[in-house]
C-alpha cells in the first residue's frame, strides 16, 4: 500500500510532512508495516529511532521506566520490544538454533511472545536491502499478519531494492534529509558531499578513513576529456578502489564505486539544467553538446541502477562485469 504522501509538494515540504508523519505515529498509532526510502544517513536514523523511542515510552506499561532508560536501551539492543537487524546481511537463520540477528530467531524467539516493557513492539530494519532471498521470503507473512501492536518498520535508500512482494505490504514514506543551505561550504568539493546527502553515512566516513574522498578529486582533476582518461577511470573504479577495500564485503564495494562516479553525474546534471536550478557539482565539464550530456547522463543512471540489483541473494553478482561494461559505453562517447 504505497503513500502518496507529498506527491505534488517541495523537497523540503516532502521531508517536513514525513517526519512529522512519522511523529504522529509514535504518539498515536502505527501501520503494521513501514518502508522509509531515501538515503541512509545517519539523521534519517536517527528520526527513525527517537520515533520509535518515543512510542515505546507514551505506550509503556510501567511508569517506572523514564524515557532516558527507555533511550539507553534501545541503543544498546536491550530493550524487550524492540529488535533491532544492523547493515550486515541478514539471513534466514539455522531451524533448531538460529542465530541472533536472523529471520528464524526473530520469528521463533520474539514474534511469538508478547510485549514486556511496552503495549507496542517493534522490529527495524536499518537498511532492508541486505535481507537475503530466503530470509526475505520468510517474513512475508508476518509482513501482512504481524502480530498485535507489533510493527515493522524497513528503511532502504530506494524502494526499488525490494522485492514488489515486500513493497506491496508496506507504507512507503520518502524521508531524504534535506541539507540546510545556510551551512554551505565554501570549499566546491565539501559543498558538493554536503548536497548530495552523503556526507553523513557509513560509506562516505569508510571512503574519508581510506583517504579516498582526496584520490577521487585528484581523478577528476588530472581528466584530459580524451582517451587516456580510460586510465583514470579504470583505477578509480576498479584496480585502485579492489586495493585500498579489499577487506570490504560486495554491497560497500558497489556503493564506494557508485560514490565514486557521483560527481561526474552531478556534473552532467548541473550542466544540463543550465542554471535552472543550484550547481552542486565538483567537477568542470567541456563543452559537451546537449545530446552527449543526455546519453551520458542516462548512461549513468542506468549504471547505478544495475549496481543496486540484486541477483541469488546478492547486489550484482559480478561487479567487475557491470562495470566494465559501463566504462567501455562511458569512452566510446567520452572521445566522440
Amino acid at each position: 500500500m504505497p503513500s502518496d504522501i507529498g506527491s505534488s509538494v517541495t523537497p523540503g515540504k516532502l521531508y517536513q510532512q514525513s517526519r512529522d508523519l512519522l511523529n504522529r505515529f509514535s504518539e498515536q498509532e502505527w501501520p503494521e508495516s513501514i518502508l522509509v526510502s531515501g538515503s541512509q544517513t545517519v539523521q534519517k536514523k536517527k528520526i527513525i529511532v527517537d520515533a520509535i523511542i518515543n512510542s515505546l515510552w507514551t505506550k509503556r506499561k510501567n511508569d517506572f521506566y523514564t524515557k532516558e532508560m527507555i533511550s539507553k536501551m534501545v541503543e544498546q539492543n536491550e530493550h524487550p520490544d524492540y529488535y533491532h537487524f544492523g547493515t550486515d546481511r541478514i539471513k534466514i537463520g539455522d531451524k533448531k538454533n538460529p542465530d541472533a540477528g536472523s529471520v528464524r530467531h526473530l520469528l521463533d524467539k520474539f514474534l511469538i511472545y508478547s510485549s514486556k516493557f511496552s503495549n507496542v513492539r517493534f522490529i527495524y530494519f536499518e537498511d532492508a536491502s541486505v535481507i537475503l532471498n530466503e530470509a526475505e521470503s520468510a517474513l512475508l507473512k508476518s509482513l501482512e499478519e504481524a502480530p498485535d501492536k507489533t510493527h515493522f518498520i524497513l528503511s532502504v535508500e530506494e524502494s526499488r531494492q525490494l522485492k514488489e512482494t515486500v513493497k506491496s505490504r508496506c507504507v512507503e514514506i520518502p524521508l531524504s534529509i534535506r541539507p540546510d543551505p545556510k551551512l554551505t561550504p565554501i570549499d566546491p568539493w565539501d559543498k558538493f558531499w554536503y548536497f548530495s546527502e552523503w556526507k553523513e553515512t557509513s560509506a562516505f566516513k569508510t571512503m574519508l578513513d581510506a583517504k579516498w574522498i582526496d584520490y577521487i578529486k585528484d581523478a577528476f582533476d588530472r581528466l584530459s576529456y580524451n582517451s587516456s582518461d580510460f586510465i583514470i577511470f579504470e583505477s578509480m573504479g576498479w584496480i585502485d578502489l579492489r586495493k585500498k577495500f579489499k577487506d570490504e564485503n560486495q554491497d560497500t564495494q558497489s556503493l564506494i564505486l557508485k560514490l565514486s562516479f557521483l560527481p561526474l553525474y552531478c556534473a552532467i546534471r548541473d550542466r544540463s539544467i543550465n542554471g535552472k536550478a543550484p550547481e552542486i557539482g565538483a567537477v568542470s565539464l567541456p563543452a559537451f553538446s546537449e545530446k552527449k550530456l543526455i546519453y551520458l547522463g542516462n548512461l549513468m543512471e542506468h549504471f547505478f541502477r544495475r549496481l543496486n540489483v540484486r541477483y541469488f541473494n546478492t547486489r550484482s553478482p559480478a561487479m567487475n562485469v557491470v562495470f566494465f561494461s559501463f566504462l567501455s559505453k562511458l569512452m566510446n562517447a567520452w572521445v566522440k
